[in-house]
Protein backbone atom coordinates (compact mmCIF):
# COMPACT_ATOMS: atom_id res chain seq x y z
CA UNK A 1 0.00 0.00 0.00
CA UNK A 2 1.23 3.44 -0.97
CA UNK A 3 1.20 5.98 1.76
CA UNK A 4 0.04 9.57 1.20
CA UNK A 5 3.58 10.92 1.09
CA UNK A 6 4.66 8.60 -1.75
CA UNK A 7 1.47 9.34 -3.68
CA UNK A 8 2.06 13.11 -3.42
CA UNK A 9 5.66 12.60 -4.54
CA UNK A 10 4.55 10.49 -7.54
CA UNK A 11 1.89 13.09 -8.46
CA UNK A 12 4.51 15.84 -8.36
CA UNK A 13 6.88 13.77 -10.52
CA UNK A 14 4.07 13.00 -12.99
CA UNK A 15 3.11 16.68 -13.20
CA UNK A 16 6.74 17.58 -13.74
CA UNK A 17 7.07 14.97 -16.53
CA UNK A 18 3.75 16.08 -18.08
CA UNK A 19 4.83 19.70 -18.03
CA UNK A 20 8.13 18.75 -19.65
CA UNK A 21 6.37 16.67 -22.34
CA UNK A 22 3.80 19.42 -23.04
CA UNK A 23 6.60 21.95 -23.43
CA UNK A 24 8.46 19.59 -25.77
CA UNK A 25 5.26 18.90 -27.73
CA UNK A 26 4.59 22.65 -28.10
CA UNK A 27 8.15 23.23 -29.34
CA UNK A 28 7.77 20.48 -31.95
CA UNK A 29 4.37 21.84 -32.99
CA UNK A 30 5.76 25.37 -33.39
CA UNK A 31 8.73 24.03 -35.38
CA UNK A 32 6.38 22.06 -37.63
CA UNK A 33 4.17 25.14 -38.17
CA UNK A 34 7.22 27.25 -39.07
CA UNK A 35 8.50 24.59 -41.46
CA UNK A 36 5.06 24.33 -43.08
CA UNK A 37 4.86 28.13 -43.47
CA UNK A 38 8.40 28.20 -44.91
CA UNK A 39 7.46 25.51 -47.43
CA UNK A 40 4.34 27.44 -48.50
CA UNK A 41 6.40 30.63 -48.90
CA UNK A 42 9.06 28.80 -50.92
CA UNK A 43 6.39 27.32 -53.21
CA UNK A 44 4.96 30.82 -53.79
CA UNK A 45 8.43 32.25 -54.44
CA UNK A 46 9.21 29.40 -56.87
CA UNK A 47 5.92 29.99 -58.74
CA UNK A 48 6.65 33.74 -58.98
CA UNK A 49 10.19 33.11 -60.24
CA UNK A 50 8.91 30.59 -62.79
CA UNK A 51 6.31 33.10 -64.01
CA UNK A 52 8.98 35.82 -64.24
CA UNK A 53 11.30 33.49 -66.12
CA UNK A 54 8.52 32.65 -68.61
CA UNK A 55 7.89 36.38 -69.21
CA UNK A 56 11.59 37.00 -69.82
CA UNK A 57 11.80 34.08 -72.27
CA UNK A 58 8.73 35.33 -74.14
CA UNK A 59 10.15 38.88 -74.14
CA UNK A 60 13.44 37.70 -75.63
CA UNK A 61 11.56 35.84 -78.40
CA UNK A 62 9.20 38.75 -79.07
CA UNK A 63 12.09 41.21 -79.39
CA UNK A 64 12.75 39.62 -82.79
CA UNK A 65 9.18 40.39 -83.90
CA UNK A 66 9.17 44.05 -82.82
CA UNK A 67 11.05 45.64 -85.76
CA UNK A 68 8.73 44.12 -88.42
CA UNK A 69 5.68 44.95 -86.27
CA UNK A 70 6.87 48.57 -86.03
CA UNK A 71 7.38 48.61 -89.81
CA UNK A 72 3.83 47.37 -90.38
CA UNK A 73 2.53 50.01 -87.98
CA UNK A 74 4.42 52.79 -89.77
CA UNK A 75 3.26 51.58 -93.19
CA UNK A 76 -0.39 51.56 -92.10
CA UNK A 77 -0.15 54.82 -90.15
CA UNK A 78 0.03 57.03 -93.26
CA UNK A 79 -3.55 56.38 -94.41
CA UNK A 80 -3.20 58.33 -97.68
CA UNK A 81 -0.17 56.37 -98.86
CA UNK A 82 -1.52 53.06 -97.50
CA UNK A 83 -4.81 53.47 -99.40
CA UNK A 84 -2.98 54.36 -102.64
CA UNK A 85 -1.09 51.05 -102.70
CA UNK A 86 -2.43 48.17 -104.81
CA UNK A 87 -5.36 46.59 -102.94
CA UNK A 88 -4.19 42.98 -103.42
CA UNK A 89 -0.73 43.81 -102.11
CA UNK A 90 -2.26 45.62 -99.12
CA UNK A 91 -4.50 42.61 -98.34
CA UNK A 92 -1.42 40.33 -98.41
CA UNK A 93 0.55 42.60 -96.10
CA UNK A 94 -2.41 42.85 -93.71
CA UNK A 95 -2.66 39.04 -93.65
CA UNK A 96 1.03 38.73 -92.70
CA UNK A 97 0.60 41.42 -90.03
CA UNK A 98 -2.44 39.58 -88.67
CA UNK A 99 -0.48 36.30 -88.49
CA UNK A 100 2.32 37.98 -86.54
CA UNK A 101 -0.17 39.58 -84.13
CA UNK A 102 -1.93 36.22 -83.64
CA UNK A 103 1.40 34.48 -82.93
CA UNK A 104 2.29 37.13 -80.37
CA UNK A 105 -1.17 36.93 -78.81
CA UNK A 106 -0.86 33.14 -78.43
CA UNK A 107 2.30 33.77 -76.39
CA UNK A 108 0.34 36.11 -74.10
CA UNK A 109 1.67 39.32 -75.64
CA UNK A 110 -0.64 42.30 -75.94
CA UNK A 111 -0.27 45.75 -77.47
CA UNK A 112 0.28 48.93 -75.53
CA UNK A 113 -1.54 51.33 -77.82
CA UNK A 114 -2.19 54.62 -76.01
CA UNK A 115 -4.95 56.88 -77.26
CA UNK A 116 -4.70 60.62 -77.84
CA UNK A 117 -5.46 62.48 -74.62
CA UNK A 118 -4.43 59.56 -72.40
CA UNK A 119 -2.20 60.39 -69.43
CA UNK A 120 1.52 59.67 -69.96
CA UNK A 121 2.69 56.67 -67.89
CA UNK A 122 6.49 56.23 -67.71
CA UNK A 123 6.04 52.53 -66.90
CA UNK A 124 4.53 51.80 -70.32
CA UNK A 125 5.30 54.86 -72.49
CA UNK A 126 8.53 56.34 -73.81
CA UNK A 127 8.63 60.02 -74.81
CA UNK A 128 9.98 60.50 -78.31
CA UNK A 129 8.98 64.14 -78.68
CA UNK A 130 7.16 66.92 -76.86
CA UNK A 131 4.87 69.47 -78.44
CA UNK A 132 2.82 72.36 -77.16
CA UNK A 133 -0.34 70.85 -75.75
CA UNK A 134 -2.10 69.63 -72.64
CA UNK A 135 0.49 68.82 -69.98
CA UNK A 136 1.58 65.13 -69.90
CA UNK A 137 -1.20 64.03 -72.25
CA UNK A 138 -0.41 61.84 -75.23
CA UNK A 139 -0.73 63.69 -78.53
CA UNK A 140 0.27 60.82 -80.85
CA UNK A 141 1.66 57.29 -80.79
CA UNK A 142 4.80 56.81 -82.91
CA UNK A 143 4.95 53.05 -82.37
CA UNK A 144 3.02 50.65 -80.12
CA UNK A 145 4.49 48.96 -77.10
CA UNK A 146 4.17 45.32 -76.10
CA UNK A 147 3.72 43.54 -72.78
CA UNK A 148 3.20 40.10 -71.26
CA UNK A 149 0.59 40.59 -68.50
CA UNK A 150 2.13 43.49 -66.50
CA UNK A 151 5.72 42.96 -67.77
CA UNK A 152 6.55 45.60 -70.40
CA UNK A 153 8.67 44.21 -73.23
CA UNK A 154 8.81 47.49 -75.15
CA UNK A 155 7.16 50.75 -74.10
CA UNK A 156 4.96 52.59 -76.59
CA UNK A 157 6.80 55.50 -78.21
CA UNK A 158 4.70 58.63 -77.82
CA UNK A 159 4.56 62.37 -78.38
CA UNK A 160 3.30 64.19 -75.30
CA UNK A 161 2.07 67.67 -74.65
CA UNK A 162 3.83 70.33 -72.60
CA UNK A 163 2.53 73.78 -71.78
CA UNK A 164 5.85 75.31 -72.83
CA UNK A 165 8.79 73.84 -74.68
CA UNK A 166 12.30 74.38 -73.34
CA UNK A 167 15.00 75.35 -75.81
Amino acid sequence: MVDGKDKASNDAKNKSHMSKYKKERDEYLEGWKRAKADLINEKKKFAELTEQKEKIIIASCINNFIPPMDSFFQAKKNKKVWESVDKNWRIGVEAIYSQLKDSMSQMGVSDIMPKCGEEFDPKKHEIIETQIGEENKIIDTCSPGYKVSDFVIKPACVIIGKKTLKS
